[in-house]
């Protein structure tokens, strides 16, 4: 009959094995939770962008209308200045909503990468947990392979309980 420190090592491997597991599907766990908390930090990136755009266009409307009040007070509401100043009002109106734009796609990018960086860390936290857990496992009872013999035999001897 193998002694008691081999049946106790193989079944403090086994739990550790198991523990491992138990961790590495946590990791998991919170990694899908990194993925969805970068989802929301997107959504919420998108809104404040699209607020910026809906304030920019704000801003240029009341930018050319007081533009457009002033040159009329002034009786030059057909002059080239006007034109210009609206012109000008304009561009700097398209720059800023360009800017907007771009910095959205770019954040849009990493949020997209981050995502995708934290489902590779995941999914390779949960391999080197179970790989680590399972070459233990294999390892113990590779050199523990004679004494596990015995052990069956002694439990598949007629007579014991599993025979």
């Amino acid at each position: 009959m193998p002694g008691i420190a081999t049946v106790i090592g193989l079944s403090l491997t086994a739990i550790g094995t198991g523990v491992g597991i138990a961790g590495a599907v946590e990791a998991q766990k919170a990694g899908k939770e990194a993925r969805t908390a970068n989802r929301l930090r997107q959504q919420q990136m998108n809104l404040e962008a699209t607020r910026k755009q809906r304030m920019n266009l704000r801003g240029l409307q009341v930018a050319q209308a007081r533009a457009e009040q002033t040159a009329s007070n002034q009786g030059s509401g057909e002059s080239s200045a006007l034109s210009g100043a609206l012109g000008t009002i304009a561009g700097s109106a398209n720059s800023t909503m360009l800017a907007t734009s771009q910095n959205t796609e770019i954040g849009n990018q990493l949020f997209e990468s981050a995502g995708r960086m934290a489902s590779i860390q995941s999914n390779s936290s949960f391999l080197k947990s179970t790989g680590s857990g399972l070459s233990s496992l294999g390892g113990s009872i590779s050199n523990n392979s004679g004494k596990l013999n015995k052990l069956g035999a002694y439990f598949s001897r007629p007579g014991s309980i599993f025979s």
